[in-house]
């Protein structure tokens, strides 16, 4: 039928289906030419837009990983909680951000190429997988001033100028999360959705310079600066068939890595009678202090000019441009 180029014919009575070459699968039917064939065409007819899994009860999910960290508590004034972890998060198929953990209820957002491969992929990609991972922060309490060892003979010079800084950095780093399996050009109608084929001979490696946002508003010809990667690594696959590519997410082609530094500078000093018993802090914070860019995914559309680009800035990443704070507190 996909073959014939009446797939998409519409379907009203007999004759009409006679003419599509398939069976009228009851009296009243209404719709298009594969949905008369399909098991249920009363309820195929009425939601056209894609496969929906009913009832599949396919919500699994696993986690494993190594961590290592590394702790000290005002050594030295030095004090940081820093770790690695090592991990791989898999299930069943669920969206981009955790929700619709069931395969489900992901049905209408997440390619499902074949669903009665579904209860096998458990292994899939979950789409916030990161497989390496390093967080944690660094507070540094500067060796001047009053009891420490770096001082001067004047005890106002310690106090109040050299003595109570301390400097401290919040580090963020993780590896990319898998990309969505790219889908394919021409798709099959009223199925949830055909991967591309991958093409293995084709290296997937990231060539990647530079925006190139001149050539993203008009993309006449290619521009290999903006690639993050070879467009030819996809194909469409043979009508009729599904691609060799089962999961819905994939582990050789994954988004930008993260990276994200915070620095705090912070000065304290007490006064007064009754053993200085009044304490003023002030303090300087500063956010993605490195002003770093987070690029945008790839588009993924085999059909679109700009297929393997990069055609933007990250547009839900929680940051913002680099800014600071200042702030103050007084204890009695």
């Amino acid at each position: 039928l996909f073959n014939s180029g009446h797939v998409a014919d519409s379907v009203t009575d007999p004759a009409s289906a006679a003419a599509a070459g398939v069976a009228y699968p009851f009296p009243g039917f209404s719709g298009l030419a594969y949905q008369a064939i399909t098991p249920y065409p009363q309820i195929s007819s009425q939601a056209p837009a894609n496969l929906f899994l009913v009832n599949a009860g396919l919500a699994t999910s696993s986690y494993r990983a190594l961590v290592a960290e590394v702790r000290s508590k005002d050594a030295h004034g030095l004090t940081m909680d820093l770790n690695y972890t090592f991990s791989r998060a898999e299930g069943t198929p669920s969206n981009t951000f955790g929700y619709n953990a069931f395969a489900d209820q992901a049905s209408g957002s997440v390619f499902t190429q074949d669903p009665y491969l579904v209860p096998k992929l458990t292994d899939t990609l979950a789409p916030w997988d990161h497989t390496h991972e390093v967080k944690g922060y660094v507070l540094y309490d500067l060796p001047f001033g009053s009891g420490k060892q770096w001082k001067t003979s004047k005890g106002w010079l310690n106090d109040y100028v050299l003595g109570g800084w301390t400097l401290g950095a919040q580090l963020s780093y993780h590896s990319g999360e898998p990309l969505g399996t790219v889908p394919a050009g021409t798709q099959y109608l009223g199925w949830s959705g055909l991967f591309a084929q991958r093409n293995s001979s084709v290296s997937l490696a990231n060539p990647f310079k530079t925006l190139n946002l001149n050539w993203v508003a008009n993309p006449n010809g290619p521009d290999s600066g903006s690639l993050f990667f070879n467009p030819s690594a996809f194909s469409q696959p043979a009508p009729g068939t599904f691609s060799s590519e089962q999961h819905s997410y994939m582990g050789y082609l994954r988004n930008w890595a993260w990276a994200d530094e915070d620095l705090n500078i912070a000065k304290r000093f007490r006064f007064g009678p009754h053993e200085r018993h009044y304490a003023l802090s002030l303090r300087a914070q500063f956010f993605d202090v490195f002003n770093r860019h987070h690029w945008g995914t790839p588009n993924l559309q085999m059909n679109s000019p700009l297929f393997g680009h990069v055609t933007g800035l990250c547009s839900n990443c929680a940051v913002s441009n680099r800014y600071g704070q200042l702030g103050a507190r007084f204890e009695w």
